[in-house]
This record gives structure tokens, sequence and C-alpha cells, in this order.
């Protein structure tokens, strides 16, 4: 009994020593802080300020458990009651919202628990929420953790060791924008400036017991020397990692300890935005370029989810952007009038909706941002507010070139899309005949006179033997199979004053699907027949985890295709029994 005692007043003592100084506070804040800055600045991922909200809400919290006389036990369980609640508080942000808060927990769990089992089955995770919950408890286990350990322990590497190897790390995965390897520098700066403050207040109490006088301006003279190696230390931060390059055994040692860690941890950062990849959800926009490389990104923009019908397509399509215009190597349109529209209010009606089959789609926006939305042509409706970009055909129907979100989707953001898919025999494409309305033939025949004469030439020579536009669609197009050799990059540089389109078709004879799609296009023209240029994505991969009919689609799933009058390539065909098709 009297060892208990003993105890009790040993622990009672150590507890009264404690001191709070509000200055070591602020600097443990301010380190947590930098480092978790220094992630969000990456933009890998929505909702990656997360990280700072938990971080510091988790360094308030350790230093007051540090502080307090609650036993390390009893500090762990509080610790942990804190994160059941708060961390699925702050992720439940990043869920859309719905009708009742259970359905978004539900659905947030749902997300997390696909994205784990995911990874440990070795499979790559595309959803960012998965990196996000992974760092947001990451930080704020560090930002608990440098809390408590000032606080109860006194312990400068306690303090900076956790924040500052998820600083390193980061920095590791982003080095591409050198001005950011000054995070490093400011969090060296701050942390040689907690190690002073720390060892001031250590000395003090050894100072009085020597009777050492403290003055005011020996205070200063060490706030100063303090500061002085901190500077020292910032440039020895900069300069480091030049030093250590140029060390080939030490670089090849970081390369040979790290290599196996980051393949790894490959897996569960797939679905992250990267350096040099198009990774935004506006993948197309009000100009398409036809440049010289394709797009070979296996990261899933969306995943959609077909629900249940008795009319299966051939193959879906993904529509995002319509083109009418071409000029120099630039696809644009012609006509930018946007509408509002509203999911409870409107619907959009096209002509000669009778021989289609209606479709319903679930899409779930796997990017940062993306206004643009995705849908199979004709799309009629979206769960969406935001707004159409179209054409008025008649008193009733529009001819939509694109469907836009208002406010833009976020990763896991999903939308609802109800459609009219065509489903035409080849026996009724090639009976449709060239009668097309007006508002067709003024859109869709645009060719500049510059390179209409060669188009001409070459397209009436393929489809010489052919008497309809479907046969002639597909005569250019086995044309072009045979004769441009398929490339994901075009090396050499573009003649002056010369057209890509017809570079690529005449001399260079290579090229990709931008190429493909439009030289197809303005030689259809070219013959009369009209046709545009769709961009958008292919139907994607089948998603085998899910039970229900479920596709992901990624960046290299986005060849552009051409809207004319071979419903196979997806298009117009109007015969006298009204069918058409896009």
């Amino acid at each position: 009994m009297e060892k208990s005692s003993s105890t009790r007043d040993s622990n009672q003592h150590k507890l009264t020593e404690r001191t709070w100084d509000w200055r070591l506070a602020f600097l443990t804040i301010a380190l947590v802080e930098i480092s978790s800055t220094r992630l969000v600045i990456t933009k890998w991922a929505s909702y990656l300020y997360f990280t700072q909200t938990i971080a510091g809400v988790g360094v308030l919290l350790g230093l007051v458990i540090g502080y307090s006389y609650f036993s390390r036990k009893a500090a762990i369980r509080l610790a942990l009651g804190y994160t059941m609640i708060l961390i699925p508080a702050q992720l439940i942000k990043a869920v859309e919202e719905k009708d009742w808060l259970w359905q978004e927990f539900a659905e947030l769990f749902n997300r997390l628990f696909t994205s784990l089992s995911q990874l440990i089955r070795n499979q790559p995770v595309y959803d960012q929420l998965f990196f996000v919950s992974l760092v947001t408890l990451g930080y704020w286990i560090i930002g608990i953790c440098a809390g408590y350990w000032l606080t109860r322990h006194e312990n400068f590497l306690g303090v900076i060791l956790p924040a500052g190897v998820a600083m390193l790390i980061v920095q590791v995965f982003d080095p591409y924008v050198p001005t950011r390897a000054w995070g490093l520098a400011v969090y060296i700066f701050t942390a040689l400036l907690l190690l002073g403050r720390m060892y001031l207040l250590e000395s003090r109490s050894s100072w009085k017991k020597t009777q050492f006088l403290l003055t005011p301006e020996t205070i200063n003279d060490f706030d100063r020397g303090v500061f002085a190696v901190a500077a020292a230390a910032v440039f020895i931060a900069w300069a480091l990692p030049g030093w250590i390059s140029s060390v080939k055994p030490a670089a090849q040692a970081w390369r040979d300890f790290s290599r196996p860690l980051f393949d790894r941890l490959s897996d569960a950062v797939s679905a992250l935005e990267a350096p040099g990849k198009k990774t935004s959800g506006d993948f197309y926009s009000g100009t398409l370029a036809l440049g010289q490389q394709a797009t070979i990104n296996d990261t899933p923009i969306f995943y959609v989810e077909v629900e249940k019908n008795n009319f299966t397509p051939v193959r879906n399509y993904w529509k995002g952007r319509v083109y009418d215009l071409y000029l120099d190597g630039r696809w644009t349109t012609l006509s930018n009038l946007s509408t509002d529209f509203d999911p409870e209010a409107n619907e959009i009606s096209i002509e000669y909706p009778e021989a289609r089959h209606e479709m319903a789609f679930t899409f779930t926006n796997n990017a940062m941002n993306q206004n643009l939305l995705y849908s199979p042509a004709e799309t009629i409706w979206t769960s969406r507010e935001g707004s159409i970009v179209s054409t008025p055909i008649s008193t009733r129907a529009r001819d939509v070139t694109a469907w836009f979100s208002v406010p833009s989707l976020l990763s896991g953001n999903s939308y609802k899309t109800r459609a009219l898919i065509a489903d035409p025999s080849i026996d009724e494409l090639r009976a449709a005949g060239m009668d097309y309305p007006k508002w067709v033939t003024a859109k869709y025949l645009q060719i500049p006179e510059t390179i209409a004469p060669q188009l001409r030439e070459l397209a009436l020579e393929i489809t010489a033997p052919y008497d309809t536009p479907y046969d002639k669609a597909q005569a250019i197009t086995a044309y072009l199979r045979k004769e441009i050799e398929y490339t994901t990059e075009i090396t050499e540089t573009l003649p002056d004053r010369q057209d890509p389109v017809l570079w690529v078709l005449f001399d260079h004879k290579k090229g990709f699907c931008m190429y493909y799609a439009s030289a197809e296009t303005l030689m259809l023209r070219s013959i009369g027949i009209p046709a545009r240029m769709a961009v958008g994505f292919a139907e994607g991969t089948r998603d085998k985890d899910s039970l229900k009919e479920r596709y992901i689609v990624a960046y290299k799933n986005s060849p552009p295709g051409l809207r004319c009058t071979s419903p196979a390539l997806a298009g117009w065909s109007l015969n006298q029994r009204q069918i058409k098709t896009r």
C-alpha cells in the first residue's frame, strides 16, 4: 500500500512539472500544417484539404491529452474515440449529399470497403476517396502524436519526425516543381525554432538552480543565434538533394530501398493526378486540336452502370462533345447557344424518337473536377442541373452538342441519364437515301475550300463502286485502316502551310484516331454526305467484380469518332420509315 502511494505521489510530481508554452504549441501546429500543405498543393486528388483541417485538430487534441492527467492507456482510448467520430465526419463531406445521413455513411463505407478489397487483391484502386481517407487518417495520427509527444514527453524528434517523413515522401513523388522544395526548407527552419525554444525552456530550470543571471538581452541573443542556425539549415536543405544525387552509392542505395515500397504503394494511388497526364474531367474543351500524341493513360475517368433493359446495343459509346467546323487542324462548334437545364422540369425532345429504345445509365465521376457530362446519344434527360449547348432544329426539338453540370462534379459524384438508342439494320441504313433535313446539310457539310478538291477526288475514287451513303462510309473506313498506319505519336514536324489532315492522308501515312476520324468526316462531307466530329469515350472495360452491368472507362478509351450517315459509325439516316440514328 505504501508503494502504491509512493508511485502515485511520484506521478503527481511529474505532472505538476509540466509546463504549457504557447510558442511551442504554435510551432508544433505550424510544423504539421506545413507538412499537410505540401501534400495539398500537389493537387493529386480532390478534398486533400481534409488533411489540413484534421491535422490541426489532431495537434490540439494531442496537446490537451498530453498535458492532462490521463494515463497512456486512457489517452489511447480517448484518441481512438475521437478518431471514430471525427474522421468519418470529415470524410462524409466528400460523398454526394443524399436525402438521409445514413445513406451518405453507407456510400462512404461501401466505397472504402470496395477499395480496400481491391488493394488486398493487389488490384489498382481508382477511387480517389480511398487515398484521401488514408492521408486524412495519417495526418490525424501525426497531429495527435506531435501534440502528445510535446506536452507529455517534451520529445523533439517525436514532434518533428512523423510530419517530416510524410513531407519527404510527398516530395519524392512530386519533384516536378522545383520551388515546392522550399517547403522542406521552411519545415526545417520551423523545426529548428522549436528545438531552440525547447532548449531554452529546459535550460531555464538548471540556470535558476545555479543562479545563472538570465537577462532579456541574453534571451534576445539566444533567439538571434537560433535564427542564424536555422537560416544556415535552410541553405543546406536547398542544396542537399543535389549533393545526395551526386554521391552515386548513396543515390543507388536509396533507390534500392525505396523502389519495392513505391511499387507496393502504386496500387493504392492509381487514381491520383500526375504531371504529364490529362486527368481533368473536362478532357475535351470547346476547341479540338488534332495534336501529335494519342492519349494512352489507363486512369479511369468515370464508371458507368447500365440499368437492365430488354434491348442490348452492340456496343456503348459515351459522347462528350460534337464539333461541326474544321479549320487549320482544329475543330470547333459554330453555335455556342447555351440554355439552362432543370431535371425537375425539363426533358430534351429529339426528332424521330419512335424507332429508338429508351435506356437508363448511372455515371460516377472519378476525375478531380468535371463540368462536361458524358452520356450516350441521344440523351434526353440527366439528373444534374446545368446547361446544354444546342441548336433549335424545330419548334420542339434541339440538336444538342454538349451537356454541362453546374456546379461541377467532384470525384465520387454521380448522375443519371436517360437516352433513346437507335438500332437500325444494315438494310434499313442502305435504304435511307440522302434526303437530309435542311438543318443537317446547313451545319454538317462545311469543308475548307483549300483542301476540298484533294479530298473530294480521293473520296470519289474510293466510293465509285458504291451507291448508298452507308456503303460509301464503310469503303472510306476500310481505306483509312489499310492505308494509314496507326501510331500513338507523330514525331515528325508538320510542313509549313500544310493542312495536317492532308499531310497524314497523302504524305505521312501515319496517325492516330484523331486523324482517322477527321479525315473520314471531311472526305464524306466532300462528296455531299453530312458528317460531324464527335468526341467522347468507348464503352470501356467490363467490371468483373460487379454483379451489375458496369464499365470502367479510362482516358485511353477516348478515340474520337464521326457522326455521319453510317449508323455503324453512329450518325444520321432518314428514310420513309423515319429511321434516324446518331
